[in-house]
């Protein structure tokens, strides 16, 4: 079975959105948009090879976009492996794909 998995950075991102949305919009909303960032993780379990492909950052390396968030992933054997996920506007560096 496919399992889907978060590398630290990836949770690190996770905290940092809650944080930045918590901060001007209120925890209920914040909760809200990280809770749909990882609704969608999980659909990626489904259809792991919809994304674009990225291999200028790193040799398989998928993105997907939702909203203001871009969700960097790769996939290993079935499993799926969010690596990094960016929101509002921030850009994914070759740097950030580093484990």
């Amino acid at each position: 079975m496919a399992k889907l998995r978060f590398r630290p950075r990836a949770k690190q991102d996770l905290r940092r959105i809650y944080n930045f949305v918590s901060d001007f919009a209120g925890p209920a909303s914040a909760r809200a948009i990280i809770a749909g960032i990882e609704a969608h993780c999980r659909t990626l379990l489904d259809y792991p090879h919809r994304g674009t492909p990225h291999p200028e950052f790193r040799p398989g390396l998928r993105t997907v976009p939702l909203g203001k968030a871009v969700i960097a992933y790769r996939v290993e054997h079935r499993d799926v492996i969010i690596v990094r996920i960016r929101y509002g506007g921030q850009q994914l560096l070759p740097e950030d794909m580093l484990d």
